[in-house]
């Protein structure tokens, strides 16, 4: 925008958003390259995508509910990359549930999964240092034992 053009430019003041926004927008104007502080990128990209892996099971299995808690896991994870990284990591698209020798079976294994996963959640919580992550992990813990908890009634029937 050239002088006298007529058009206004307008300054971001707030310090905290020019920083945002420089790390979401690059130096240069184009996007920046996808980073959550390298410590807990792979965690929280690897979580996602297990979490999605696992709600293709259960909707496979006609479960919605522990479906729908996996993709609420999801989405925490997912908030907690973009404030992290300042760009969307959700990656609905894509993959095959897996297969499973039978039914009983399968909600055994997404059963103890889903007790491994409360385990790392727990285990991020506690050597994480950052307040805002520590939330997610132990809402995304609690969750984990609320499935648990769906699949236990589900077998006792």
């Amino acid at each position: 925008m050239g002088k006298g053009s007529g058009d206004m430019e307008i300054q971001p003041t707030d310090p905290e958003f020019v920083r945002v926004w420089n790390r979401v927008k690059g130096e240069n104007g184009a996007p920046a390259p996808a980073q959550a502080s390298g410590e807990w990128e792979e965690f929280l990209t690897g979580k996602i995508r297990a979490e999605l892996q696992r709600r293709r099971d259960y909707l496979a299995l006609g479960l919605s509910a522990p479906a729908r808690d996996s993709l609420a896991r999801a989405k925490k994870l997912s908030a907690a990359w973009f404030f992290r990284s300042g760009t969307r990591y959700l990656p609905l698209t894509g993959g095959h549930p897996n297969r499973y020798p039978n039914r009983p079976e399968a909600i055994r294994q997404l059963y103890q999964g889903e007790r491994l996963s409360e385990q790392d959640y727990l285990r991020a919580k506690e050597t994480c240092s950052e307040e805002e992550l520590q939330l997610v992990f132990d809402a995304c813990a609690d969750a984990c034992r609320a499935t648990c908890r769906t699949l236990w009634k589900i077998v006792e029937g």
